[in-house]
């Protein structure tokens, strides 16, 4: 279900939020770690979909994007004191994972398409 989509807008706001979440941690982490974390983030958040909605089938690679941003939350709350340094980056950091943990909510909340009955 990962690798499937309903609809054009829902697979464009996942490629536009892999797009800035990947280069960012890829110049970081490496591709191997991002598609290590991508993928065990959309298996396990898959997992999880399965037991928490039984009669629902979901479709789509929102819980490997939201294992991007924990991925990248969690680099950033490491690496804080690294940011004493450049504070503003922090910050533009910061602003942007809240961004897209709301726009993804809100993304969700607005339409219907990871979830088909079954």
């Amino acid at each position: 279900p990962m690798f499937l989509h309903g609809g054009f807008v829902h697979i464009f706001s996942n490629m536009v939020s892999q797009l800035i979440l990947g280069f960012m941690l890829e110049s970081v982490m490496g591709p191997l770690r991002i598609g290590i974390l991508y993928i065990v983030s959309g298996f396990g958040g898959i997992l999880f979909s399965c037991v928490c909605s039984r009669g629902e089938m979901s479709v789509g690679a929102s819980t490997a994007i939201f294992g991007l941003v924990g991925g990248f939350l969690a680099l950033v709350i490491v690496n804080w004191k690294a940011f004493d340094r450049n504070p503003e980056i922090r910050c533009c950091i910061i602003v942007m994972i809240s961004f897209l943990i709301v726009f993804s909510i809100l993304f969700s909340l607005g339409t219907n398409t990871n979830s088909i009955s079954g």
